[in-house]
């Protein structure tokens, strides 16, 4: 085995770098290349090729040290981050909301603590907002390559004392288990596999393998010039046909990670076509400074994002865009990564205490303002008493994490039945729509005396035998578990809550990745969705009715569209143009649809209309009303919204439920709904 070539400055490994960074902010401006996002796997790949090149060559001569290796990193990457974070906290106080300026903060103390990747993983939720408002979102794939220069260098080390030949062996073992978990992750848990190392290590120890290739021998030689065009294929190929919905990571990123190795291979051999293609002057330079310009892109794009409500540029705007990420990426060079990069000759073990005390007082700083933004709550007093009622305006939050939940009946309870607590008297199950009737559950199980309890999964229609097919064996399980658990517990009342319309595709905009299917029908348009919900309720429904359950299920629940609370603190807070009224023909369209399928239903069961006054009174959907938020989202009422518009929507369950208490014999159901 010998190493690849000497530590010597490969040109052509910047022009590759400029390739990635143009793909993804290419991607990011919405300028083709709809997977842009590949740019990153080439990214880790350079990046774990040229770690290893780095750690063994210097093991090979006797220099090695971790503390320098770290300090250098340290060096590399610390000042040019520091700087954006520095200008992202200052502009955010002008150009964002409190709540949004909050997590900001949050987002940049992660950052330093090299635990971005996490942060965002964690705060990806069902109801956080949408990655345009979060300029700090790109920070997750920094942390990644922060925890691997942490771990990389002392797995390496220990296997190299052993011998070299084990260095190659472990590193092909943890790839190859690192790539197996990213597949299987990528079908069962998206978005913590996209997120993490330990599902993108074998991109970077894909790039550490490189080193560890054998010389060409004369024949094989031949053909290395070609493995670059074939490798430059490949990432062209997956930058254009790859999507949002492709899964990924997995085995899907083998393709533009493979095209990646193949290119640092081939340009090893003087005489490679892409090796004098990628040495271009104009791409080495745009790759000197593609980690500012990686570093700039995004927190540009998200400031524009955020002031025009999520909107996609259009080509000149975008190019406008880019012009400025050029620009504050060049400044970035000059003015931080240079005046602090190390020089690769310099051997010194000695960190340079001027520049190292300048940049940790950098670091300091923004670390301080980022807690006092976090302590003054995004510095929320900028707001009138208005807008900050409006910007308090939530939903609970107490949605299901797993469908183990359900097997173990861990529910959250309302009410008391005195002493006998193990007895349930109903349940509302549902997707994450039903929270909104959280305050009314509680009021309606004080009012009756009655215990109750909410069983809500995002996303997730509450019907056995229905499913979205990305999620199949996660919502069939839940499902299964909540039935099984009524049946065990013998609740009489069962109240089913969803966004029906979402699931069937009666929307304005409808995605395929939204509609259900069911065991004999995988949908593809709305008239499947529909059918399939249909069999699913049906026979949901009577499993539930032959038991003599009593079983409730709310219609359409309201939905505007946009993001109408953000929208209405950006007119009143910073003046930005929104409609503040939007029309109520797709709700009312919708709620049509949902009442036609409905009412077809061949099962025993009483509809609780969701129809709202408000709503069919008036040509527009009110966003605020006396002071009151309605939203949270689009699609989710806020608690005080929802107390406001759907006040009366569980009275027929609540006049059921005391007739229930004084004869339930004489009283089983109680026939008091809403007319259809």
């Amino acid at each position: 085995m010998a190493l690849l070539q000497s530590n010597k400055y490969r040109a052509e490994i910047d022009g590759l770098r400029a390739v990635a960074v143009a793909l993804v902010v290419l991607f990011h401006l919405g300028l083709g290349f709809s997977g842009g996002y590949v740019g990153v796997d080439i990214f880790f790949v350079i990046s774990g090729y040229l770690i290893t090149r780095i750690i063994l060559e210097k093991q090979s001569n006797n220099t090695w040290s971790f503390p320098h290796f770290w300090y250098r990193r340290f060096m590399r990457l610390a000042p040019a981050l520091t700087g954006m974070v520095l200008a992202v906290l200052i502009a955010g106080y002008f150009l964002l909301l409190p709540g949004d300026y909050k997590n900001v903060a949050e987002a940049a103390i992660a950052q330093f603590f090299m635990v971005a990747n996490v942060y965002v993983w964690q705060t990806t939720g069902y109801f956080d907002g949408p990655s345009g408002i979060r300029p700090l979102l790109h920070g997750w794939s920094l942390a990644v390559e922060e925890q691997f220069y942490l771990i990389y260098p002392i797995f390496i080390v220990l296997l190299a004392r052993l011998s070299q030949r084990i260095v190659v062996a472990g590193m092909l073992m943890v790839a190859a288990v690192s790539l197996l978990m990213s597949e299987y992750g990528a079908q069962h848990h998206p978005v913590v596999t996209f997120l993490l190392l330990p599902t993108r290590a074998w991109e970077l120890l894909l790039g550490g393998l490189l080193v560890k290739f054998p010389k060409p021998n004369t024949n094989f030689a031949k053909i290395f010039p070609f493995l670059g065009y074939v490798g430059l294929a490949a990432i062209f190929l997956a930058s254009i046909f790859f999507s949002e919905q492709t899964q990924f990571p997995g085995f899907s990123a083998l393709v533009p990670c493979l095209g990646a190795a193949a290119i640092i291979l081939s340009t090893s051999i003087k005489t490679s076509g892409v090796r004098r293609l990628l040495s271009w002057s104009p791409l080495v330079f745009v790759g000197q400074i593609s980690y500012s310009i990686y570093l700039w892109h995004w927190p540009i794009i998200a400031f524009w994002s955020y002031h025009n409500l999520g909107t996609v540029p259009d080509v000149w705007t975008a190019a406008q865009l880019l012009v400025l990420t050029m620009c504050c990426g060049y400044l970035s060079w000059i003015f931080f990564e240079q005046p602090f990069r190390i020089k690769p000759s310099s051997e010194s073990l000695s960190p340079s205490l001027k520049p190292t005390t300048r940049l940790l007082g950098m670091v300091a700083s923004c670390v301080s303002i980022a807690v006092s933004i976090i302590y003054y709550n995004g510095f929320e007093s900028r707001l009138s008493p208005v807008a900050r009622s409006v910007n308090e305006a939530g939903i609970s939050k107490i949605l299901a994490r797993n469908p183990n939940t359900a097997k173990r009946g861990k529910f959250p309870r309302y009410g008391s039945t005195g002493n006998n607590k193990e007895t349930i008297d109903f349940i509302v199950w549902g997707d994450s729509h039903a929270l909104q009737l959280d305050s009314l559950i509680g009021e309606m199980a004080r009012g009756t005396g009655k215990q109750g309890v909410i069983a809500a999964m995002p996303g997730t229609v509450p019907a056995i035998g229905v499913w979205r097919t990305w999620r199949k064996d996660y919502e069939r399980e839940w499902n299964e578990n909540v039935i099984q658990w009524i049946e065990k517990k013998d609740i009489k009342d069962v109240i089913l809550v969803c966004f029906w319309s979402q699931r069937i595709g009666a929307m304005p905009v409808v995605n395929s990745r939204y509609l259900v299917s069911g065991p004999n029908i995988d949908s593809k348009t709305s008239d499947q969705a529909a059918r399939a919900l249909a069999e699913g309720l049906e026979k949901t429904i009577k499993r539930l009715a032959d038991d003599g359950r009593n079983v409730w299920v709310v219609g359409q629940m309201p939905f505007t569209s946009g993001d109408p609370k953000r929208e209405w603190l950006m007119n009143e807070y910073f003046g930005s143009p929104s409609t503040t009224d939007k029309t109520s023909q797709p709700y009312l369209v919708a709620k049509r649809n949902v009442d036609h399928l409905l009412d077809s239903l061949n099962a025993p069961f009483k509809k609780l209309d969701s129809d709202v006054q408000v709503f069919k009174e008036k040509e527009a959907i009110p966003l605020v009303i006396d002071g009151t938020c309605l939203w949270f989202d689009k699609d989710h009422l806020s608690v005080d919204g929802a107390n406001l518009v759907l006040a009366e929507l569980l009275s027929p369950v609540k006049e059921a439920l005391l007739v229930q208490t004084a004869d339930r014999r004489s009283h089983p159901y109680a026939l008091h709904v809403i007319e259809q």
